[in-house]
């Protein structure tokens, strides 16, 4: 089957979908213990501490994050208990889950390596991006899950890499285009990553995210449409597989329905722009 015409790369990536013996990308299991953690009402910053000195690169890893110039502070962080009091325990967590999530997105094939790292950067943008929005546009209280959805919306796309990467390690004579891996990503990527996000066992809310972040009509569910909106600004921003700087953010119904003004999306822009620069 020759990878290089549509139809014959679309086939043979969901024929590989389809056989069940993918390699399924896996989601921390840090990351899930953290996230158990605070989702309990006395969850403390010790549990958490407590986790992460089990894994002492990631840890290490949170604090350096935790003293970047992004998060500001006149002294610097030296325990994880530390950067919660300055931070709060929940974006500690988030950070610690952004980092063990980049693991994901490394790659030995320089074609897809090259793709993942403009994927992780999109992902980064859209985490931070939706909480930003969320906490400035009325609606602080979904924040951090707007944060998570952001992460994890186009895990589709990092399957559907991780298929491309196996297709190309078996035919590497033949040629795999980007125009032609973009077309397969935009295809599937939403589906694929709200089966990926139920595979790991997350919140059903990160796959519904996941399913319709690129949906033709309004969605009324809040966390959907953040997301759509930090998605929309990292395309316009070059932060994406596909970018666009012609898009406005401000006709799009979800500012409307958010309420943002014009002022709080070029804010929304620069603060992507300040955050990914951080943590990506």
């Amino acid at each position: 089957m020759l990878m290089g015409e549509p139809t014959s790369l679309m086939q043979a990536v969901e024929q590989a979908l389809a056989s069940g013996s993918l390699q399924i990308p896996v989601y921390s299991a840090t990351a899930s213990r953290l996230q158990a953690i605070v989702a309990q009402e006395d969850a403390d910053a010790k549990q958490v501490e407590q986790v992460l000195n089990q894994d002492p690169a990631l840890a290490a890893q949170v604090l350096r994050v935790a003293n970047s110039p992004f998060y500001g502070g006149l002294s610097k962080i030296s325990t994880v208990s530390g950067a919660a009091q300055r931070l709060g325990l929940r974006q500690v967590v988030n950070i610690a889950v952004l980092t063990a999530q980049r693991a994901a997105h490394a790659s030995a094939d320089p074609t897809v390596k090259a793709l993942m790292q403009r994927l992780w950067q999109h992902s980064v943008g859209c985490a931070i991006g939706a909480k930003w929005l969320a906490e400035h546009a009325s609606c602080r209280e979904h924040a951090n899950e707007a944060f998570m959805a952001g992460l994890l919306h186009d895990v589709g796309s990092l399957l559907l890499l991780r298929v491309l990467e196996s297709l190309r390690s078996r035919q590497p004579e033949q040629p795999m285009p980007e125009s032609l891996v973009l077309e397969v990503i935009a295809a599937l990527h939403a589906d694929q990553g709200a089966r990926l996000i139920r595979h790991w066992g997350l919140p059903e809310s990160y796959a519904a995210v996941a399913a319709n972040h690129h949906g033709v009509e309004s969605d009324p569910d809040t966390v959907t449409q953040l997301v759509r909106v930090a998605n929309e600004a990292c395309h316009k921003l070059g932060m994406s597989l596909t970018p666009d700087p012609s898009i406005r953010l401000s006709t799009l119904p979800e500012t409307a329905s958010l309420g943002v003004r014009e002022i709080v999306l070029a804010e929304l822009e620069i603060a992507i722009e300040d955050g990914v620069s951080a943590l990506a």
